[in-house]
């Protein structure tokens, strides 16, 4: 029927709309919803079955199925009827009333609550070295106290509030508990990525490596790391100026650095007796 053939066209015409409208999503990334990516799936077993069916139907007989014929359901074979309702059905749940995406997206950075003030002959070196196009690691190293952690969390707000330097700033947590699949997980979750049915570390690296492609520009923070970290076997691109992309940790050992081939090396030592007196000054205020 003629009805039949319409709707159809509208769905092929709609799966098409929607596919585009999430590519571009995910270059943002922003997530479908569940019954959205179902549709599709249904979608694309519906056209599987209409192609089936007309290779069949012209092999069998001289009348090929075709969506827009003019005779009534009841003549046609109980399989084409079935697709006929699986049209009805798709074009009835095609509008999506609460939307393609879900209502939280990855938002580009999350701001850190540290002192007003730190280390600021630090911070601007880090600054300094975040915005060279030359840099793409950067290791921050000192002594357990001097205020490593609050430096770059210094530099974290101050990109969250500014120009949006990077598409995505990530911190990870590192400690002296390494493990490659949590530092993998909490980069994932990040990224609004769900790697909980991977167990191989490579597969794993490998989703990892095609979502930061997506997310192009990106940051991202190692607090507290102990032991170099393989970039490539977490999945993550080694830094250049092609990519733009950074790697900064913070670390109370030089030679993990080193051993990480850091770029640019920053120290960081005990604040001066200004620069003490600063922060003491600041914090004091805000418990008054």
């Amino acid at each position: 029927m003629e009805r039949f053939r319409s709707k159809y066209e509208d769905i092929i015409a709609k799966e098409t709309d929607i596919r585009k409208y999430l590519i571009h999503s995910k270059e943002q990334l922003k997530r479908p919803r569940e019954e959205v990516l179902l549709w599709l799936k249904d979608v694309e077993r519906l056209k599987g079955k209409v192609e089936s069916l007309e290779q069949l139907l012209v092999k069998n007989s001289s009348t090929c199925f075709c969506i827009s014929s003019t005779s009534s359901n009841s003549k046609h074979p109980k399989p084409v009827i079935e697709v006929f309702k699986e049209v009805d059905q798709l074009h009835e749940t095609s509008q999506f009333p609460d939307g393609l995406l879900l209502q939280q997206s990855v938002g580009r950075a999350e701001l850190v609550p540290i002192p007003e003030t730190g280390n600021m002959s630090v911070n601007e070196k880090i600054w300094d070295s975040l915005m060279d196009y030359r840099i793409g690691k950067i290791g921050i190293y000192g002594m357990a106290g001097v205020g490593k952690t609050t430096c770059i969390a210094w530099i974290n707000n101050q990109l969250v509030t500014k120009e949006n330097y990077f598409d995505i700033i990530i911190w990870v947590f590192v400690s002296t508990d390494f493990s490659l699949k949590r530092i993998q997980d909490n980069i994932a979750q990040r990224l609004g990525l769900n790697l909980s049915m991977y167990e191989d570390e490579e597969i794993r690296a490998a989703h990892l490596r095609e979502r930061l492609k997506q997310a192009k520009q990106y940051l991202i923070i190692f607090d507290d790391v102990w032991e170099p970290i393989p970039l490539e076997k977490v999945g993550i691109h080694e830094p250049n100026r092609e990519n733009g992309c950074k790697i900064v940790l913070t670390t109370r050992s030089l030679e993990i650095c080193q051993n990480m081939e850091t770029h640019k090396n920053i120290k960081v030592e005990v604040l001066s007796k200004k620069e003490a007196w600063a922060l003491f000054v600041s914090n004091a205020g805000d418990l008054c």
